[in-house]
C-alpha cells in the first residue's frame, strides 16, 4: 500500500489509487494517481506517475486554473536567470 509522499519543499501529495495503462508500444503498466493542493488557490489537482521509478510530475504546484501556460514559464525561467546573473555581479564586487 502506498502512502503519502511529500516534497524537499515541504508539499503533500496524498496517494489515491493505481490504474492500469497501455503504453504506446502496447505494453501493459500500472499509473499511481495523487492529489495535491494548489499553491495558489488551495483547490485539489491530480497527477500521475508511474508506478515505480522516478517521475516530474511532484514538481507540480498548481491546478489548471493557475497552472503557467507554455510562455509564462518560459518567461519566469528567463527572469529567474537574469536574477541569478546579476545576482552573482553583486556577490563578485
Amino acid at each position: 500500500m502506498m502512502t503519502d509522499a511529500q516534497t524537499q519543499d515541504g508539499r503533500v501529495f496524498k496517494w489515491l489509487t493505481f490504474e492500469p495503462y497501455t503504453r504506446k508500444d502496447g505494453t501493459e503498466t500500472e499509473l499511481s494517481f495523487w492529489e495535491s493542493a494548489c499553491a495558489v488557490c488551495g483547490a485539489p489537482f491530480t497527477v500521475a506517475t508511474p508506478r515505480t521509478g522516478a517521475s516530474k510530475a511532484f514538481g507540480r504546484k498548481h491546478c489548471d486554473t493557475h497552472k503557467l501556460n507554455k510562455q509564462e514559464a518560459s518567461a519566469l525561467w528567463s527572469k529567474a536567470g537574469e536574477d541569478a546573473k546579476a545576482m552573482k555581479g553583486v556577490a563578485n564586487d
